[in-house]
């Protein structure tokens, strides 16, 4: 927000293009419902806020699993959403999240 107004204010003419469309399926698929059921997920891991709110909307908020985010905006949203957050990849990268996972999870086999 205010990214354009503040280009405008430079001079310049910022064109907007929509690069994607964020879309949530309506619910999940059988076998990620029945995974989830069962307690067979190990970690949840949240790339994005949009990611929690349609992750939210398709299957509500899910005790059992760790949650990994991205960064930590995705973890207030994930916090907001009634998440326990148990790690925030650092840096906030893809490369953080899996190293944010490897810590978490060694040690427990």
């Amino acid at each position: 927000p205010g990214l354009e107004e503040a280009l405008q204010k430079k001079g310049w003419t910022p064109v907007r293009v929509t690069a994607y469309r964020t879309r949530h399926p309506e619910s999940l698929p059988p076998d990620a419902e029945e995974a989830l059921t069962k307690g067979e997920i190990d970690a949840l891991v949240f790339t994005s806020s949009s990611t929690v709110d349609g992750f939210v909307q398709m299957a509500g908020v899910r005790a059992g699993p760790k949650v990994v985010a991205i960064g930590p905006v995705t973890a207030e949203t994930a916090v907001k959403h009634g998440f326990t957050v148990d790690a925030v990849a650092d840096p906030h990268t893809i490369e953080g999240i899996v190293q944010a996972l490897v810590q978490l999870f060694e040690g427990e086999s």
